[in-house]
């Protein structure tokens, strides 16, 4: 039987290879896929969506625009003040924007637009009238799915598990302690994990652990499958812009999202697996953004991946990137 999926995304560049990663896999009926803001403005990102979807040939999935911003904006505002948002492009000597995650993906354009329903009643109607349980996918802000969560909690009945590319334990990757995705939107983490729900989280440990030296993008676009030459590109577009930024060596890339995916694709590509409860700070500090492991509260079914197999990710990419 076929898993039941939502994907929820924001798509920029490591995106778009989670989306396809999932679009290929015949074990996943996609129900819908639904967008958030996060690497660019929701309309950008709903439109890169699309752009992938047609370029991948699945003109039939369909795709639902949803939140504009954070739960919280006013304390989010606070947050900024402490850790300011660092820069993620640089501008070249002709004056050309290189972005981690341009705003408009050079793909051709779709066949038609996203539907009228909004995402976050796409994901309380679909739960909800569902026989089966669904799995959801966030990789980008879950503020689609906290909202859903606040606006309806009925529909935690309804969730097989939420496997989030999101969360870090002992780095970051926008301040000392946070990973950008949990760091956008805390306040929506806090509500699914408050729900009890089966959560499993694939956090910068497991995804960095994963990464994909810069000679597979070669060995990638020569396999000439669509899919492996969009990665490549990717690629590409991440570790110039890593360089430049000075965030490492250009050497490497890291695909944080498809290993989500993956990792529902094959389980085994997740070589060490914690189980913790797990809440997220919430407060107006340098802490914001960052799990909390073992506290007096939280979500005790929650299975953290703290390393990943990165020759088993790289076999999953090649095989299910057509």
């Amino acid at each position: 039987m076929k898993r039941k999926v939502i994907l929820d995304v924001d798509t920029g560049t490591d995106d778009s290879i989670a989306i396809g990663l999932a679009l290929n896999n015949p074990n996943f009926e996609i129900l819908g896929i639904t967008v958030t803001w996060g690497n660019q403005k929701v309309e950008d990102c709903t439109k890169n969506t699309l752009k992938v979807c047609h370029y991948f040939g699945r003109d039939d999935v369909k795709v639902y625009m949803g939140e504009h911003h954070q739960l919280d904006t006013a304390k989010r505002a606070e947050v900024v003040k402490v850790n300011p948002d660092g820069p993620i492009f640089y501008v070249d000597e002709n004056g050309v924007e290189h972005n981690l995650h341009p705003k408009s993906f050079n793909l051709p354009e779709p066949l038609h637009g996203p539907e009228e329903k909004d995402a976050v009643s796409f994901v309380i109607d679909t739960l909800m009238n569902s026989d089966e349980k669904i799995t959801i996918i966030p990789v980008g802000p879950t503020t689609n799915i906290g909202t859903a969560f606040k606006k309806c909690p009925e529909i935690k009945e309804h969730i097989e598990e939420i496997v989030f590319m999101g969360g870090s334990v002992g780095m970051g990757n926008v301040s000392p302690t946070a990973e950008a995705n949990f760091y956008n939107d805390p306040d929506s983490v806090h509500a699914i994990m408050q729900s009890g729900v089966k959560c499993t989280l694939l956090p910068l440990n497991a995804t960095h652990a994963a990464a994909l030296p810069m000679s597979d993008a070669d060995e990638f676009e020569k396999n000439g499958s669509k899919g492996l030459k969009l990665l490549a590109d990717v690629m590409r577009i991440r570790a110039d812009v890593s360089k430049h930024l000075g965030w490492h060596d250009g050497t490497h890339e890291i695909i944080h999202d498809a290993l989500a995916v993956a990792y529902l694709i094959d389980p085994s590509v997740v070589d060490k697996m914690e189980r913790h409860k797990v809440d997220i700070d919430t407060s107006a500090s340098i802490k914001y953004g960052t799990l909390i492991l073992d506290g007096d509260t939280g979500n005790e079914n929650v299975d953290i991946a703290m390393h990943a197999d990165y020759k088993k990710f790289k076999k999953i990419l090649i095989e299910y990137l057509k």
